[in-house]
């Protein structure tokens, strides 16, 4: 039977705020690895993460005040 697990593998945090999330996806059949990918995804100041896992919801709200979201906002317009 094949399973599908999604794991956050790490979170970056750049100096602007914005946060990286690297996933992990991994396809067993049984014991035996079938495919395995990676990607990453970036959320930066003010974006929307209510669909990102706990985990990294959880950074957003630490790194991503209000003061860091007006700077980022300043710096980009």
């Amino acid at each position: 039977m094949l399973t599908k697990t999604q794991t956050t593998a790490a979170i970056e945090i750049a100096p602007n705020g914005s946060v990286t999330a690297v996933t992990h996806i991994n396809v067993m059949d049984g014991d035996t690895l079938v495919s395995q990918s990676a990607s990453r995804h970036s959320i930066n100041p003010g974006d929307d993460y209510s669909d990102q896992p706990e985990v990294v919801q959880a950074v957003c709200e630490i790194v991503q005040t209000a003061a860091v979201i007006a700077a980022y906002q300043s710096a980009t317009a």
